[in-house]
């Protein structure tokens, strides 16, 4: 897969953990030299009937998106507003971008609820990539990408690997090996069968990284295979967690992964009217 060549899409309402996703998009865009476009949708089927926010709170919302990419020296960027149902909304946009990030949660009054209805449809129907920007504890510079020999998993670790070849960071692919409890035999020595299934998972894994690794020979590319059951990929070490596969360990991921601190669910004061390029 080549590298990112066309818009990156935004959905944007103006929250903290939206700032997060354009200001990771901007940046992406800074790196891939690629336009970025905003969408600021004004969620109709979120309540029916119900209007949480003022009059010109969206174009506010707008306003405040094009201030975001002025600062960060986005010159190429267009702002959309939208009226309609967030998902199908974001969905049709996204079939003309090479990218959709999202912030981990919303102004919705539901605040998860945001996560697994918008974030994880997204994931499962948008028409390209889609990355959903959390905070981070601190400053990392690993990418983790969970493996299970799935095609999913195996584009996950293709976009990360496309990612780190921008930003330098080193790529970690790991596999979980699930096993039973083990009992020692009469030698206090480890069963034939566990070694065999564990060195089984490594050559697995071995093969899902292989052709990662020959297509790009520059890149920090680590197999990373965990037998112990219960342990997950070492979220706490990495900048990005890459999902593929099904979607419940995608739902886990996403809804786990490390955070700094809580958003804040009230909207942003009101912004002075500036002139950007905003469509409708």
């Amino acid at each position: 897969m080549d590298d990112i060549t066309g818009t990156i899409l935004v959905g944007y309402d103006g929250s903290p953990d939206a700032d997060l996703a354009l200001e990771w998009a901007a940046q992406t865009a800074l790196l891939e030299h690629v336009p970025v476009q905003v969408a600021v949708v004004e969620d109709l089927g979120a309540l029916p009937g119900v209007a949480w926010w003022p009059e010109d709170y969206w174009p506010e919302v707008a306003e405040r998106a094009q201030q975001v990419l002025t600062k960060a020296g986005i010159e190429d960027n267009t702002i959309t507003l939208r009226r309609g149902a967030l998902v199908p909304t974001l969905t049709a946009l996204a079939h003309d971008a090479s990218l959709l990030v999202l912030g981990s949660r919303g102004h919705n009054r539901a605040g998860e609820f945001f996560v697994g209805s918008v974030s994880q449809h997204l994931a499962r129907h948008a028409p390209c990539p889609v990355v959903v920007v959390r905070p981070t504890e601190g400053p990392a510079h690993r990418i983790v990408v969970g493996l299970d020999g799935s095609a999913g998993s195996e584009a996950a670790l293709d976009f990360a690997c496309r990612r780190a070849r921008v930003t330098g960071e080193k790529v970690s692919a790991v596999r979980a090996a699930r096993t039973r409890p083990v009992h020692l035999d009469g030698k206090g020595q480890l069963p034939d069968a566990l070694g065999a299934f564990l060195a089984d998972q490594e050559q697995q894994l071995s093969r899902s990284v292989a052709a990662a690794a020959t297509e790009n020979p520059d890149i920090d590319l680590e197999p990373e295979l965990r037998p112990l059951p219960g342990r997950r990929p070492r979220r706490d070490l990495a900048s990005r967690v890459t999902a593929g596969g099904g979607l419940a360990r995608t739902q886990r991921v996403q809804r786990h992964a490390p955070r700094l601190g809580e958003p804040r669910g009230a909207p942003p004061s009101p912004l002075p009217r500036r002139r950007g390029a905003v469509s409708s």
